[in-house]
């Protein structure tokens, strides 16, 4: 039986306990909003979760939950970032961060254990 679907804030805490559980990862909330009185002047589109993992590979999830889909600037974001060879995706529930976790993240970190 499939548990209650978390809301994004709850899954975002729970992929950063997660990873920063694991040796050759760390990862932070990346807050990208405007703040009144300030025009934006960051990299529209960046992850919600970015973080660097052994041996020092780029790495930004974003995290999608329900309906929730990747704007236009997400997408590029993401190309821009598997181009340049780092790690980068969308997880919307603790199953897809395992899976993304096993594809992507676990193998590197077995590759460059040191």
């Amino acid at each position: 039986m499939k548990g209650k679907e978390l809301t994004a804030n709850e899954l975002t805490k729970a992929v950063l306990k997660r990873l920063n559980a694991q040796p050759g990862v760390m990862v932070w909330r990346q807050n990208n909003h405007t703040t009144r009185g300030r025009s934006f002047r960051g990299r529209r589109g960046i992850g919600d979760i970015l973080g660097i993992v052994r041996p020092g590979v780029f790495l930004s999830i974003e995290i999608k939950v329900g309906r929730d889909k990747l704007s236009q600037a997400q997408k590029e974001f993401i190309q821009d970032v598997t181009g340049l060879g780092g790690i980068a995706g969308v997880v919307g529930s603790l199953e897809e961060l395992e899976v993304f976790y096993d594809a992507q993240i676990g193998p590197l970190i077995l590759k460059n254990r040191g």
